[in-house]
């Protein structure tokens, strides 16, 4: 995998674990009736899968530059899982939107725990 690869998974992966922090954020706005929070967590959960889409191209070209395959089967999980809460949300199923939102977040910070672990140097394949 090289290193810019490898550096704009990390950037990706990072980005979807502070969106799904802020989906969180304003998912408890929304409950305590706070104003304008809907208005922002509709489109920021509608973007999330377009950037877990991007995050899973850049995982299947770090994987045919050598790179492992788990950064790929992640952003696949992770996507499938997003558009799970996009679609639960949309029909009003709290009772599985909030748990695939929280599996969500736990995918993202697992997959950006492993991706900041690897080693950036000529090393980084090894890993």
């Amino acid at each position: 995998m090289r290193v810019g690869q490898l550096r704009g998974l990390q950037v990706l992966v990072g980005a979807q674990v502070v969106g799904l922090l802020a989906m969180t954020a304003l998912g408890g706005m929304m409950m305590e009736q706070v104003g304008g929070a809907r208005d922002l967590h509709g489109p920021l959960g509608e973007a999330l899968p377009v950037l877990a889409l991007v995050q899973g191209v850049v995982a299947v070209l770090a994987r045919r530059a050598g790179g492992p395959a788990w950064p790929v089967w992640g952003s696949v999980v992770l996507l499938v899982a997003l558009l799970g809460i996009v679609g639960a949300g949309h029909v009003g199923s709290m009772s599985l939107h909030v748990p695939l939102g929280a599996a969500s977040l736990g995918i993202a910070a697992v997959l950006l725990t492993r991706l900041l672990a690897r080693p950036l140097g000529p090393d980084a394949s090894a890993a």
